[in-house]
């Protein structure tokens, strides 16, 4: 059931900001909020569904927390309800690349 915040949709794209946190992981939660939202909003919706992931995130990430977060508030079931792709935007360079590069 299409609402006037959640018109009805085939993909929807999580593009949020996953800082750095001073001990050089990743703050997802922003990414967690969305990915709430959006199941909620999948609850209401029949149709099929697929959710890509743009943010920049770790191997794993997906499956450990998108995933979960998008059935707990939509109550269906990955691959029944939706799928779920990764697209990142860009990918994180480890600091030690960094540093030998700049030799």
């Amino acid at each position: 059931m299409p609402t006037k915040q959640w018109p009805a949709s085939e993909v929807s794209l999580l593009c949020v900001g996953t800082p750095s946190r001073r001990n050089g992981s990743l703050d997802l939660t922003y990414l967690g909020r969305v990915a709430a939202d959006v199941g909620a909003a999948l609850k209401h919706q029949s149709s099929y569904h697929v959710v890509v992931v743009r943010s920049t995130v770790l191997p794993g990430t997906t499956n450990e927390r998108v995933i979960p977060l998008l059935e707990q508030e939509s109550g269906k079931t990955y691959g029944d309800g939706f799928r779920v792709s990764v697209n990142p935007a860009c990918a994180k360079v480890p600091r030690s690349r960094i540093s030998a590069s700049r030799r």
